[in-house]
Order: structure tokens, then C-alpha cells, then sequence
């Protein structure tokens, strides 16, 4: 890559770095990363979902497992930080996706 583009690309670094939403995005990513409880609750969807193939021959094991598997999926995707993770996550690749546009 020549300097010029390479200097450019850095330029548009810098100013997603420097949107608000991107800000909130990175320390909501953070946040997420180490808060105890939403690694807790991750680690037990992943647990559930290996408990759901392992009996997927067993319907009543399986449907007691999807059963849990569910409902620990909803309180993990409305905990708020992972909420508005999600949210942000979604607009951040929207912003992406159009600048991506606009280079092609």
C-alpha cells in the first residue's frame, strides 16, 4: 500500500475511533469481556448447547436442556450491558457496511 492511502486509511481510523457511538461500542466490548456474571452465563449456554447434542437422541433430555439452554439465553441477551452491545454491534456494522459500499 502507497503512503498516501495508507496515511488516508489511518485518517478514517482515527475518525471512527473518535465517533461516539464507536467509543461507547469499544467500552461496551470491554465490559462485556470481563464482567463475571455474563462470562458465567456464556459458559453455561455453551454447556447447555453440548448437553442438547449429546441427548438430541433423548427427546426429554434434550427438551429439559433447550428448556434451560432458552432461558439462560434470555437473561443473557437482556442483561443490559449485553443488550446494548448487541444494539451497538448492529449500528457499528451498518456504519461498516456503508463505508464499505462507498469504496467499492
Amino acid at each position: 500500500m502507497n503512503n498516501d492511502i495508507k496515511e488516508q486509511v489511518l485518517k478514517i481510523k482515527n475518525i471512527l475511533l473518535s465517533d461516539p457511538k464507536i467509543k461507547e461500542f469499544l467500552k461496551l466490548k470491554e465490559e462485556v469481556k470481563n464482567n463475571q456474571e455474563i462470562l458465567d452465563y456464556q459458559d453455561k449456554i455453551r454447556t447447555l448447547q453440548k448437553k442438547m447434542t449429546t441427548n438430541v437422541m433423548d427427546k426429554e433430555k434434550y427438551e429439559v436442556a433447550k428448556k434451560e439452554y432458552l432461558e439462560i439465553l434470555d437473561q443473557y441477551q437482556n442483561h443490559p450491558l449485553v443488550y446494548n452491545y448487541i444494539k451497538l454491534n448492529e449500528e457499528i456494522k451498518d456504519i461498516l457496511l456503508e463505508i464499505k459500499e462507498i469504496l467499492e
